[in-house]
């Protein structure tokens, strides 16, 4: 596995084959629902392989909180997959409500061959918090961006990875990787996005969890963290 930090203020990946079917092990989710349930705050999870396809595409949020994720606008609908979650296309984007607040995203994402550029997260001004572009050497928006070559803990942040270029060179032809994006801030905002309006990256996301990072203890955060890379990664 490949463990990466992106400039979203911490990310890291996680590699592993596109697998369909299957699940993370029940105490695994179990445990994530009562940790988010026992910290309350802005949190949702989502398996986007279990979405209404029906416009409005819907994704439910499986804490029972009602953060579901929705398409964004009539035109803005991801394609559900039932090994990939759903598959975005430029301009697909799920639209989550907040009340401002600094987040975690942690998510399993598939960039497609070809794709040299894109947006994975943004927000209701349109700011790409997370974006690739293949040899691109401009700074990613956040200032701090990890890298390892092993799965070590999650405490561990790795070697620094600064720019779009780097970001794309971590995010494999096809290849399903974890993304965990840390202390995104989005203080005045009242939208969180999965993708963007335009300049959305081509892939899917398959599972996805949102922490609202000041709900928690620090160690609770660190293990709400571990728990969702968890469940987003398994098969």
């Amino acid at each position: 596995m490949t463990r990466l930090g992106v400039g979203c203020s911490v990310v890291h990946l996680y590699q592993r084959p596109i697998l369909g079917g299957g699940g993370p092990p029940p105490d695994v989710l179990t445990a994530l629902l009562a940790l988010l349930a026992a910290n309350s705050g802005q949190h949702s999870v989502h398996h986007y392989a279990d979405a209404t396809d029906i416009p409005p595409f819907t994704s439910v949020d499986l804490t029972g909180q009602g953060r579901d994720h929705i398409q964004a606008t009539n035109s803005r609908k991801p394609t559900v997959d039932p090994a990939r979650g759903i598959i975005i296309t430029d301009g697909d984007r799920l639209e989550m409500t907040i009340a401002g607040g600094i987040f975690s995203i942690i998510a399993s994402v598939t960039r497609d061959a070809g794709d040299a550029a894109g947006v994975l997260f943004s927000d209701d001004g349109n700011r790409s918090i997370c974006n690739f572009q293949e040899g691109n050497g401009t700074a990613l928006f956040f200032s701090n961006t990890f890298v390892s070559s092993s799965a070590a803990t999650i405490t561990d942040p790795g070697s620094a990875v600064l720019t779009r270029g780097d970001l794309h060179a971590a995010l494999p032809d096809d290849t399903e990787v974890l993304v965990s994006a840390q202390n995104i801030d989005h203080t005045g905002n009242t939208l969180l996005y999965m993708g963007r309006g335009s300049g959305s990256f081509f892939g899917s996301f398959r599972r996805a969890v949102i922490l609202e990072e000041t709900a928690f203890s620090a160690m609770d955060l660190l293990t709400a963290r571990q728990l969702a890379s968890q469940y987003v990664l398994a098969s």
